[in-house]
């Protein structure tokens, strides 16, 4: 660095581990409300990404076990 003392600085990590002691905040309470339509659209969206998935994994020639 420049202006600065080699030999004055500090060493060590800037990044705490602070957040590994912390409880995630969705662990408490009852979670969060969702209206059934906001429910329902991401079942379909979770179902299509499957099908693309397994139409990818086909089209790529990789053997698809079924579930």
């Amino acid at each position: 660095m420049l202006g600065i003392r080699q030999d004055t600085i500090k060493k060590g990590t800037t990044v705490t581990n602070k957040y590994q002691k912390d409880t995630p905040r969705t662990s408490s309470g009852p979670g969060l409300a969702v209206p059934d339509e906001v429910t329902i659209a991401m079942g379909e969206i979770a179902e299509d990404m499957r099908e693309g998935l397994l139409a990818l994994a086909v089209g790529a020639g990789l053997q698809v076990r079924p579930d």
